[in-house]
């Protein structure tokens, strides 16, 4: 049967278009299809992360930007699973000005460097470590733009490949990037995460709103320009428009759209982000859940593969 109660989907951030699979399911009605009445919930700043909202019952679905904190909250002991990425390799890396001397993870010991929160520096000090270098350089708390590096306050900062840097250069700045995966080391990005009652209750919605949620990503792919129309926070600035169409565009590499039963639409993979907690944990963040404990659940992922169809 259908569910007939709203499911509460948190969003790990605001409402841009780092959502367009999910505005498009909603509006090409992909979630009606089996009776789901979703509602997506902005986060953003002020908001607790999106596994956290999960944890404390305020979401049934979190679509989670901080990979850490998801993982975090499972070592506190939260009963979540993740059970799916929107993209198996973040596009979070850091950027810089070209000519800053910087062209691997042994240019940012010792250097100026920035980040916005404190997930983003624990990734940093990850990817130090898993480099074998020291995780010391100066830090500077940023905004939410590239005002401190092109001011020169700091030499390189933690962001969105997809995001500052292409805003950067679209102003005439000559700016390079990296991803953390570029430089060793591998996380997923926008992870779903769902309480573990759910699925003992109802495995088949959750199944049912990863087809309407890889759908949406696939209609996506065929046309990015629908989206950014879609989001709460679209916009008639003709330049703000295009600057979501530019970072819809440029955020699909990232997105695994797959029609293989092996390897669908949002799969990640399992043995990678096992590997990247232990380079989490080598940095010393914790609490950080075991290595066998039941952090993942692609189950349900592949249970949708059973009634969906490439595209919607």
């Amino acid at each position: 049967m259908p569910r007939t109660e709203r499911l509460r989907c948190r969003l790990g951030w605001s409402a841009t278009a780092e959502w367009a699979g999910l505005y498009l399911a909603e509006h090409d009605g992909l979630f009606a299809r089996f009776g789901l009445d979703v509602e997506l919930i902005p986060g953003g700043p002020g908001h607790r992360g999106a596994a956290r909202a999960v944890a404390d019952g305020t979401a049934d679905i979190g679509i989670a930007s901080d990979l850490v904190d998801v993982l975090c909250a499972i070592g506190e002991g939260a009963p979540l699973r993740i059970v799916g990425a929107t993209m198996p390799r973040s596009p979070l890396g850091l950027a810089w000005l070209r000519d800053t001397d910087i062209s691997g993870p042994a240019d940012l010991v010792g250097r100026r460097l920035g980040a916005g929160t404190d997930g983003d520096r624990r990734v940093l000090d990850a990817m130090l470590t898993a480099s074998s270098l020291p995780a010391t350089y100066e830090f500077t708390t940023i905004g939410h733009g590239f005002d401190e590096l092109l001011a020169g306050e700091i030499e390189a900062m933690c962001c969105s490949t997809i995001n500052q840097p292409p805003r950067a250069r679209q102003l005439g700045h000559d700016v390079c990037d990296a991803t953390f995966a570029d430089w060793g080391l591998p996380l997923a990005a926008d992870v779903i995460v769902v309480a573990s009652s759910l699925l003992e209750r109802e495995r088949e919605t959750a199944a049912q709103f990863l087809w309407a949620m890889a759908a949406g990503w696939e209609h996506n792919a065929t046309d990015p320009t629908r989206a950014p129309h879609l989001t709460p926070m679209r916009t008639h600035d003709v330049d703000a428009l295009a600057a979501a169409q530019l970072e819809n565009e440029l955020q699909l590499p990232f997105v695994r759209i797959s029609a293989e039963p092996t390897q669908p639409t949002l799969w990640f993979d399992e043995d990678e982000l096992r590997g990247a907690i232990e380079m989490l944990r080598a940095a010393g963040i914790a609490p950080l859940p075991d290595a066998d404990a039941h952090v993942f659940d692609l189950g349900p992922l592949f249970d949708a593969n059973d009634y969906r169809t490439p595209g919607g």
